[in-house]
């Protein structure tokens, strides 16, 4: 399952669930703030149970988000590295994705800009769209790498 975090259509968001089989939300309205005297302070936790939830429970592989979104979650270790996980289950895809890697201040890579790649490109994105592979060990990481092999052939 996947959690787009970021405007899009539905027929965005048809294709992306159809190209890889995977069942993808549409989830624009998650509030994610780390500021505890916002004004949405209720709201915001709401969402971050909303989406720990889904993670503890094993249901979430991939998370799309602005660079905000995509930052929190890996400050809360949310993600795995994509160059790790491209090592391990497709490592035909790791010099075409690496280009489009977003490090965090290690240096470690944490997230894949998807800005710049079909369809997100043709979405007209004002800002960097970033997608995201979720840490466990229950991914369906063939449905990830199937994702990942389409948004590259495109």
């Amino acid at each position: 399952m996947g959690y787009i975090n970021v405007a899009t259509t539905d027929s965005l968001t048809g294709s992306i669930a159809s190209d890889c089989h995977m069942d993808i939300y549409n989830y624009n309205d998650l509030l994610i703030t780390a500021d505890p005297d916002s004004d949405n302070i209720q709201y915001a936790y709401g969402s971050s149970i909303k989406l720990m939830s889904a993670i503890s429970d094993d249901k979430l592989d991939i998370i799309i988000a602005d660079s905000y979104g995509i930052g929190h979650a890996d400050d809360l270790d949310y993600l795995t590295n994509p160059a790790d996980f491209l090592s391990e289950m497709a490592p035909e895809l790791l010099k075409k994705y690496e280009p489009y890697f977003v490090y965090n201040i290690d240096g470690r890579p944490y997230a894949i800009d998807v800005s710049s790649i079909s369809p997100f490109k043709e979405a007209n994105y004002t800002a960097p769209v970033y997608l995201g592979i979720i840490a466990s060990d229950n991914n369906r990481n063939n449905a990830i790498v199937k994702l990942l092999y389409t948004l590259i052939k495109k």
